[in-house]
């Protein structure tokens, strides 16, 4: 066998080789990366409080403690009137959910509904058992309204600034 034919063989598996060991590590680093999350958002409501008021004194120079004790009274009476609101929309909320099961078990036949309310029970089961992802959410100007509702398909919300110190023109 020729040198020339051989070398070339050598070079053709050095490049299969390499470009395998390339693949192997960028999956692995691909899949080190992908299940570390980017960011650690806050899991209590004292952890985004303490993470809005620093974000609020870095983003707006001069907040003095009479000026953060006084945001901090406002984020309580706040909070106060949204836990009011969910309160209140609750009964509102399970009476329509009762039509819809109504309305679903009218549809079906007698033979059906004792297998539509085992798995209905099954549902409720799985969803009381897994834990809620929804963000805590402070309710401010920042947070969109769909914190309030049930969505357990949401994650956690990076906080952004609610207020900003750049102009308009600058945005």
């Amino acid at each position: 066998m020729p040198r020339t034919r051989l070398s070339a063989i050598f070079y053709l598996l050095l490049v299969f080789a390499s470009g395998i060991l390339v693949g192997v590590v960028s999956t692995r680093l691909y899949a080190v990366k992908a299940s570390v999350p980017a960011s650690t958002a806050p899991r209590t409501m004292a952890e985004l409080r303490t993470s809005y008021m620093s974000e609020m004194r870095k983003q707006i120079p001069g907040v003095n403690d009479e000026q953060a004790a006084a945001v901090a009274k406002i984020l309580d009476d706040t909070k106060k009137k949204f836990d009011d609101i969910r309160r209140e929309e609750r009964p509102q909320r399970d009476h329509i959910q009762q039509e819809q099961i109504d309305a679903i078990r009218a549809v079906l036949t007698d033979a059906q509904r004792p297998a539509y309310d085992a798995w209905r029970a099954e549902r409720q089961g799985h969803q009381h058992a897994r834990p809620v992802t929804r963000p805590f959410c402070l309710p401010l100007p920042h947070f969109p309204s769909c914190c309030l509702s049930g969505f357990p398909q949401l994650r956690p919300l990076k906080l952004q600034p609610a207020f900003s110190t750049r102009s308009s023109e600058e945005i």
